[in-house]
């Protein structure tokens, strides 16, 4: 409490004229005995001097004023101790008095967070932890934008621009169409709505609708077979399958090299390739040979070889004169007998025996010569006819011959072989002259050289290992018996062609009228068929017989 300042006047004048006790280590005491007139002034001070204790008796001044009787009588007795009396100042400032003091923002004096002073002293403020009411929404005190208040004290909500709690998203844009839409949900294929990326959206697993339930436009190529608008869908672009990359089963007429066609809508079970067009086999091409897997005019069965080197022995289609002349041929290919290459040019092997077989007069009514080897011709031994042309020369399959003119300068050796059986691919004897063409300066098998030439071979190259064979070649002359590798020379003139292993013109054994490795010839003179109505033949040594429209012979060319 607050000292009256009256009372300071008579404190000092006792504290001046009371006489300092020494000594005393108690508490002064002042006592007055309104008996005896003793006044006894006891005083407790407290301050920063050191403490000291006056006792006045009123008695022993004469003469004095009678203070304590005063003091008695108007206030009684007075008793003052220093520890009594507070300090004269002003209570300490603390936040929540009201007073907006040194260190306070504000102090509003209460305990209310929600208005605009905290009772911390501190003005409210956007994250304080306190929702200041009209001015904000929320306040969670911290600025974490992807709970349910954001660091602005608002409440979190779709189109802030900010993930809140239970969105998927949140663009801050009123775009409905783009990734996020206006209720805060990605893209989700299935929704109904078409949004980028989308193509569609029909809100369906379908997947043979016009929209996959990956949201993509159907189309060729997805996997799946869209209704009413495929017929078949592999989802790959293989045209060679079931499924073509049309999304239809392959077709000759769909504009691509499908199924089993070898090029665009040919080969395969389609028509066969032009020229020049791609191929897997002989059958793609309309006309040639698969070679090099592109369809191609093949001369020979040598430049067959050449060109395909693994090709086997077999039957193959030709063309010597190549595009725009006569039609190609079909003929067998030795691919293996001395490095191979070899085109079969003349070929009998059921004849039909003697005298009821093959009739040189036939041959001679359609040409006008019995040179067998210059002409193209067919013996039909069912109808027993010679047909002019041949299209087919197969070993086993057909007989006659390929006009030898069709392969000029496309071959110079020569090999003859001969089974002593009908119809056998085996051979029994044969003889090989390599260089024939070019030694005779001739592309003739008839007429190609004189009489009674002679090679110089192999040995190996003939069924009699002879290092030098004989050519009994007479067209135009005369002989005897049946003029094959025969030592005198009587009769008239036929065609024959045929090997011997003696020189007939000088043969040492003037007995033997047979001494052919392999020959054949026409009758036995020009239109006169007393020995044989067709074709004689010896396949090796025969002695003085030979056969007569039977047996298997066989010319080929390299």
């Amino acid at each position: 409490m607050r000292r009256d300042a009256r009372y300071l006047p008579v404190l000092l004048t006792i504290f001046a004229s009371a006489p300092l006790a020494c000594g005393d280590s108690d508490a002064t005491t002042g006592t007055a005995d309104g008996t005896d007139g003793t006044t006894t002034s006891e005083t407790e001070a407290t301050t920063t001097a050191p403490t000291t204790t006056t006792t006045s008796d009123a008695t022993t001044t004469a003469g004095s004023e009678d203070v304590t009787s005063d003091t008695g009588t108007t206030a009684g007795t007075t008793d003052e101790t220093a520890t009594d009396t507070d300090t004269d100042t002003d209570a300490d400032p603390i936040c929540g008095d009201g007073n907006v003091d040194a260190g306070e923002e504000c102090d509003d004096g209460n305990g209310d967070n929600t208005d605009a002073c905290l009772d911390t002293c501190v003005a409210a403020s956007c994250g304080d932890g306190y929702v200041q009411a009209g001015a904000e929404a929320c306040d969670d005190g911290n600025d974490d934008n992807s709970d349910a208040c954001l660091d602005t004290c608002a409440e979190a909500s779709c189109g802030d621009g900010f993930v809140g709690p239970g969105e998927g998203c949140d663009d801050g844009n009123t775009d409905d169409n783009d990734a996020c839409n206006n209720s805060c949900a990605p893209i989700l294929c299935g929704d109904g709505l078409v949004q980028e990326p989308e193509q569609c959206d029909d809100g369906n697993d379908d997947n043979t609708d016009a929209c996959l339930d990956t949201c993509a436009a159907a189309s060729c190529g997805d996997s799946y077979v869209e209704d009413g608008v495929e017929a078949c869908d592999d989802g790959n672009a293989d045209n060679t399958d079931a499924c073509t990359e049309l999304c239809a089963a392959p077709a000759c007429d769909d504009g691509l090299v499908s199924g089993d066609e070898s090029d665009l809508d040919c080969g395969g079970s389609c028509d066969p390739c032009a020229l020049g067009l791609a191929c897997a086999g002989d059958d793609d091409c309309a006309e040639g040979l698969c070679v090099g897997e592109l369809c191609t005019l093949i001369a020979n069965c040598a430049d067959l070889l050449a060109a395909e080197p693994n090709t086997p022995t077999g039957e193959y289609e030709i063309d010597p004169d190549g595009e725009g002349g006569a039609d190609p041929l079909q003929v067998s290919c030795d691919m293996d007998t001395d490095g191979g290459g070899w085109t079969l040019v003349f070929h009998v092997y059921a004849m039909g025996g003697h005298p009821n077989g093959l009739r040189e007069q036939d041959f001679i009514g359609l040409f006008n010569h019995n040179t067998f080897t210059n002409e193209s011709w067919t013996y039909d031994d069912i109808a027993n006819q010679i047909i002019a042309g041949n299209q087919s020369l197969t070993l086993l399959g057909s007989q006659g011959a390929l006009d030898i003119d069709q392969f000029a300068g496309a071959w110079d050796d020569v090999r003859m072989t001969c089974s002593l059986n009908n119809n056998d691919a085996n051979w029994e004897n044969f003889a090989q002259v390599n260089g024939y063409a070019t030694q005779n300066g001739s592309d003739k098998l008839h007429g190609a050289a004189a009489n009674g030439t002679s090679y110089m071979v192999d040995a190996s190259s003939n069924s009699f290992d002879q290092a030098t064979i004989w050519h009994d070649n007479e067209p135009n002359t005369s002989n005897s018996g049946h003029y094959l590798c025969d030592y005198t020379n009587s009769g008239g003139a036929s065609g024959q062609f045929g090997f011997c292993y003696t020189d007939h013109l000088n043969n040492p054994n003037n007995l033997d009228y047979g001494d052919s490795i392999v020959s054949v010839a026409f009758g036995t003179t020009y239109g006169a068929d007393g020995w044989s109505v067709g074709f004689t033949a010896e396949c090796g040594d025969m002695g003085t017989t030979a056969q007569q429209n039977t047996g298997t012979y066989a010319i080929w060319i390299r």
